[in-house]
Parts: structure tokens; C-alpha cells; sequence
């Protein structure tokens, strides 16, 4: 079973290794680095309106740290519950 994103698994991270996912509460929170060395959060969720899945982009390193990337997942679920579509709708 994975133990979920850290700090250390997202800095020893390097391009065109595994997307890393969190785990528990934060689970639809992915991690991934770029071919350019880029590292990016994304949080993956299921339309409600069409059952797509749908990658919507919470940010980048060193602008987003992973705690705020967490608050921002915690932000977004609660529209994931709604009629609409979390991609098409701002926290």
C-alpha cells in the first residue's frame, strides 16, 4: 500500500518517473515532474456530467507547496459533489 506523498518523495522525484498519487483525505491529489524537470499537482476527479475523467491543475514547484496543494484539493472535492463539472468551476 502507498504511504501517500511527502516533501522527500516529491523532491527525489526526476523526469519520466511513476505520477506519485496521495492517499486517505487527499486522495485526487497527483504529483508528477515533467520531462523538463517541471513538477506539477493535479487533482484527478471523475465528471459528474459525462463520468470523464478529468485532470484539473492545482500548480507548480516552488509556487505550490504540497500542504498547499491539499488545502486546494479541500477546496475543489466539495464541487466534485455537485452538478457541476469541478473542472469547469473556480474554489
Amino acid at each position: 500500500m502507498s504511504k501517500g506523498l511527502s516533501p522527500k518523495v516529491i523532491e527525489h522525484l526526476k523526469p519520466r518517473d511513476r505520477i506519485k498519487a496521495d492517499t486517505g483525505e487527499n486522495r485526487g491529489v497527483r504529483f508528477s515532474c515533467g520531462n523538463g524537470g517541471t513538477k506539477n499537482f493535479v487533482y484527478c476527479c471523475r465528471s459528474p456530467i459525462d463520468s470523464k475523467l478529468t485532470q484539473i491543475s492545482l500548480g507548480s514547484l516552488p509556487k505550490l507547496s504540497l500542504l498547499q496543494a491539499r488545502v486546494a484539493l479541500q477546496q475543489r472535492k466539495p464541487l466534485g459533489k455537485k452538478v457541476k463539472c469541478p473542472a469547469r468551476e473556480t474554489p
